[in-house]
């Protein structure tokens, strides 16, 4: 799909291009026809002029340079196409004089002559009528000319752009590619992900019915697993919601004054029952009355993801330390776990909506979690990032703008 997708990019941006490029060289070509019908209209003009004021006793005069018309002719005729006199004695008139006659019969003084390839202007006077004829060979060469050059120039402009335009739709394709195996990846992931739950239930549901004699007691076990494995397909499923309810909505969250120092407080405390439950202590150093301007929802609910991540990849009987701290025109929260820590090259790719790292496949997360967390950090006006090493650990670091100093 994507690759049509890119072929019909390319021809597209090739299509408007040659309609953009034709359009020009029409345009072009039509100024360049305009001007040398001036240039003719002038110079058959002059030959009247020259032909009225020296025809009358004289038997040659001079006329428009041959060498830029290779007929230059003015005659001075009856009404009725007789010749009187003429510019050049050595062409032979008779040859032109279905010219003469067309021209005495056109409907108006400047025209074409298309047979012999020749414009003509035409003049009465008080002794006859003085018609001029000119080439228009000239006018066909600069045209055939600007043909030539106007279709070599658009093939080489056009074999640039096709590359070109190959390179900048590989480049503009490549976020949507990179999604694309992105979802490819989570559909595959979240299928897993939903199936061993689903397994899980339908054999602990078999073997409860096959026991239709025992009591609920006895079935605990069985019953335990279900609900287990239910949380985790509703945990999935809540977590898919919620980033799709994100990036869809479009509206700006509103955004108050709030004592940060205690909205983290409050989820240190909300945490150390789970992080003590799994044998990890919380460290915390909280500068009081930190002031910023967020929305409290929202970063209480980064908040807890962090937290989260945090407790479920530490090392048993490991601790996390958390610090907020205000530091010139910024705010910084950091929470950090000595688990196993982010490989170099994984961790451009943490807050990328369903990518996993290799510890959280072996702890079993969807890899939601973190780009929810990014998405509505973006949203609230404050940046999340991370550090990660063998010897520190994994570090999450949220930096928010101070209150500005009234």
């Amino acid at each position: 799909m994507l690759k049509k997708l890119k072929i019909r990019l390319i021809l597209n941006n090739m299509l408007i291009l040659g309609i953009v490029f034709a359009l020009l060289f029409s345009a072009f070509s039509l100024l360049v026809y305009i001007r040398e019908e001036i240039k003719i209209t002038n110079a058959l003009k002059e030959n009247i002029v020259n032909a009225t004021n020296n025809f009358a006793g004289i038997d040659h005069i001079s006329n428009t340079d041959d060498k830029i018309y290779d007929v230059s002719l003015t005659l001075w005729v009856t009404s009725q196409g007789q010749i009187i006199n003429s510019t050049q004695t050595e062409l032979d008139v008779k040859e032109f004089q279905d010219a003469i006659n067309y021209a005495l019969k056109w409907e108006s003084d400047r025209g074409n002559y298309l047979d012999l390839n020749l414009s003509f202007l035409r003049q009465s006077t008080p002794n006859g009528i003085i018609i001029s004829f000119l080439s228009r060979e000239h006018i066909n060469e600069r045209l055939r000319e600007n043909l030539s050059q106007g279709a070599l120039a658009g093939l080489i402009f056009m074999l640039v752009f096709g590359f070109i335009s190959i390179r900048l739709a590989s480049i503009a394709l490549a976020p949507v590619e990179k999604a694309w195996e992105q979802q490819k990846q989570f559909i595959a992931d979240a299928s897993h992900d939903l199936k061993t739950p689903l397994t899980v239930i339908l054999a602990n549901n078999n073997i409860i019915s096959s026991h239709t004699d025992e009591t609920v007691g006895s079935q605990m076990k069985w019953i335990e697993s279900t609900n287990e494995e239910a949380k985790r397909m509703s945990d999935l499923i809540n977590k898919m919601l919620e980033l799709a309810k994100s990036e869809a909505t479009k509206e700006e969250l509103k955004l108050g004054e709030i004592n940060l120092s205690e909205v983290v407080e409050n989820s240190i405390l909300q945490f150390e029952v789970v992080a003590f439950e799994k044998n990890v202590s919380i460290e915390s150093g909280i500068q009081p009355n930190i002031i910023v301007r967020t929305n409290a929802p929202t970063f209480s609910k980064v908040l807890e993801i962090l937290f989260d991540n945090a407790i479920k990849y530490s090392d048993p009987y490991g601790k996390i330390s958390i610090t907020l701290y205000q530091s010139s025109k910024k705010v910084y929260f950091t929470i950090n776990n000595r688990g196993e820590y982010i490989k170099p090259e994984e961790l451009p790719h943490v807050f990328e909506r369903f990518y996993r790292t290799n510890k959280e496949r072996k702890v079993g997360g969807h890899g939601l979690g973190l780009s929810l967390a990014k998405k509505k950090c973006d949203m609230i006006g404050c940046k999340l990032s991370v550090e990660s090493n063998e010897e520190d650990g994994t570090t999450f670091t949220i930096t928010l703008k101070a209150r500005k100093q009234k």
